[in-house]
């Protein structure tokens, strides 16, 4: 059987990497999206992280990016095609880790099959979640080696890569510094402990360091300690979609059903639930999935640290928003948690070989059929409407919303100067697409929502003290009296409508 199915974990990685470029032109319809992409091309224009502009998370996908613009344009394409890599090396240190850890190609193909859903593409814009889960599965992929076998570089690397993931995503980072520091520290292989965490501390300082000295003696510690580490530790949760509950992704999947939409696509719709709930439940239950394997079914000890300090970097990061669109970002370390419990279960008894073949050939199938109707839903014309930008071509779920999104666009390139400033509210990635700078710090300018609190006043002032002349906003109710909205308040005070459609406005200083 081994023999038979030993490619199928090639196919599975194919089908995924295949997902993703099926969907290379869809919208960037995320603000994590448009932030990346007007963040490296703030960076690109001479502008400075925290000091010049307001970024949530550390910096380097805003510096590995802005040399690409100034190469090759800056547009949307560019962007892309980092993804497209970024998810190409995804994929390929999940079938090095796969592979190394679950022997039996069928449930080496599980942790591959999870990406077809999750992980590849999903997001198309290369932006700070991709270029962290890249940098610490190398992380993992290094230290293996380096617990495994005498591979005396594979501490370095692990370190760098350690240090590269924090300087992409801070949280995510610091928990896989730490881990991999105490792994170094508590499980060395070969050599001494003392030896291992020195070159993991000494790989961590060499990639870390020159970034650093570009970004901190520029922006100041004070601006970067704020937008890095007190803001998402006081205002973030106040921000909508931050604070959903445990149960929040289930009613999601449940929706799909009641909906209707089974009708339409009942194997499809099947597909999403099983691939869904598994991706929910895998990061809750990876952890107590490591721990038995490795003291009852007496799994190998460098796997199981290293599986734990990914599920705990991974899953704690995204935890913070209990929802889809960060589980499938966090699903690698668990899915791979999991194929290596099916693989030690499939090992301890007849009755385990039979139910953990079936599961994870549900699994297989499930995800499979996900993967590709991923491919035919990006070929179906009726789905997509193209919008043509100066940042270049998107594609946009529905030609109704397409259409007034294009004439948006033209209107702005009607009314707004070639060289104006444009405060595009709530949607920065159609700001990028107008290739108009944003004017303010926030490049996801959404008050009272974003920035919350009482940032939104000191933002509302920002656009009054820089005198914004040009606003888009999508339609909204006019202010209600007795009802007091200080932004709503203040664009009809100060702005009047140069240009509208059904979904958008375009507003000019009075």
């Amino acid at each position: 059987m081994r023999s038979r199915l030993r490619y199928l974990p090639h196919a599975f990685a194919l089908l995924a990497v295949f997902a993703a470029v099926a969907h290379f032109r869809t919208q960037i319809d995320s603000n994590d999206e448009g932030i990346a992409t007007m963040g490296a091309w703030r960076v690109l224009r001479g502008e400075v992280p925290y000091r010049d502009f307001f970024a949530i998370e550390t910096p380097l996908s805003f510096y590995l990016v802005a040399p690409l613009y100034a190469l090759f344009g800056v547009n949307f394409e560019v962007g892309r095609v980092v993804t497209q890599i970024l998810g190409v090396a995804l994929v390929g240190s999940v079938f090095l880790l796969s592979r190394g850890w679950v022997t039996t190609p069928l449930f080496a193909a599980v942790p591959l099959a999870f990406l077809c859903q999750a992980g590849v593409g999903l997001l198309p814009f290369a932006n700070h979640h991709w270029f962290a889960d890249v940098f610490c599965l190398f992380a993992l992929v290094a230290a293996n080696r380096a617990l495994t076998s005498a591979w005396d570089p594979g501490w370095w690397l692990a370190g760098a890569a350690a240090a590269l993931a924090f300087e992409s995503l801070q949280d995510q980072g610091i928990l896989i510094l730490i881990g991999l520091g105490l792994a170094a520290g508590l499980a060395p292989a070969h050599g001494t402990r003392r030896g291992a965490v020195l070159r993991f501390l000494g790989g961590a300082a060499g990639a870390g360091l020159p970034l650093a000295l570009i970004v901190l003696p520029r922006s100041g510690w004070a601006a970067a300690w704020h937008d890095l580490v007190r803001f998402p530790l006081t205002a973030y949760r106040d921000t909508p979609g931050n604070a959903y509950g445990f149960f929040q992704p289930f009613g999601e999947i449940l929706a799909q059903w009641s909906s209707g939409a089974w009708r339409q696509a009942p194997i499809f719709t099947s597909s999403a639930t099983v691939t869904s709930l598994a991706i929910i439940a895998t990061p809750i239950a990876a952890p107590f999935l490591i721990f038995w394997t490795w003291r009852r079914r007496r799994g190998p000890k460098p796997a199981a640290v290293l599986l734990t300090v990914g599920v705990i970097a991974f899953v704690l990061t995204a935890c913070h928003r209990w929802a889809p669109i960060n589980l499938q970002w966090a699903a690698a370390p668990p899915a791979l948690a999991l194929a290596w419990w099916l693989r030690h279960e499939h090992a301890a008894s007849p009755s385990g070989r039979r139910w953990t073949t079936a599961l994870a050939s549900v699994l297989l199938i499930a995800f499979g059929v996900f993967g590709f109707g991923r491919i035919v839903q990006a070929s179906n014309p009726r789905i997509w409407y193209d919008v043509v930008s100066p940042g270049g071509r998107t594609r946009i779920p529905g030609r109704a919303a397409g259409q007034l999104v294009q004439e948006m666009i033209a209107a702005v390139g009607q009314h707004v100067p070639k060289e104006a400033s444009l405060l595009v509210y709530g949607w920065p990635n159609w700001g990028f697409a107008t290739l108009h700078p944003c004017p303010v710090r926030w490049d996801g300018f959404a008050p009272p929502d974003f920035p919350p609190g009482a940032y939104a006043h000191d933002a509302i002032a920002e656009v009054e003290r820089k005198a914004v002349a040009w606003i888009v906003t999508p339609a909204f109710d006019p202010p209600v009296e007795g009802h007091p909205d200080a932004w709503k308040d203040y664009l009809v005070a100060n702005y009047r409508l140069e240009w509208a459609n059904p979904r958008w406005g375009l507003w000019r200083r009075s």
